[in-house]
C-alpha cells in the first residue's frame, strides 16, 4: 500500500533517525514523502519509537 501500512519486504532497505516530539509528530515528517506517492506501492516506511537507553 502507498501509505506505509504494508509490511511487505523490499530488495530497497535504509534507515534515518529523527528526532521528535512525540511518534505523531514524527510519523508528520513522512507527509509527502517520496517513497509514498511513488503510486505503485513498491515503497513503504516504517516508524518506529525509540527509548532513550540512559547511557
Amino acid at each position: 500500500m502507498d501509505n506505509g501500512t504494508s509490511a511487505e519486504p523490499s530488495a530497497l532497505q535504509g534507515y534515518s533517525i529523527v528526532e521528535a516530539e512525540n511518534l505523531d509528530a514524527a510519523k508528520a515528517l513522512a507527509d509527502g514523502h517520496p517513497f509514498l506517492s511513488e503510486g505503485n506501492g513498491r515503497f513503504s516506511l516504517e516508524i518506529f519509537e525509540l527509548i532513550d537507553m540512559g547511557i
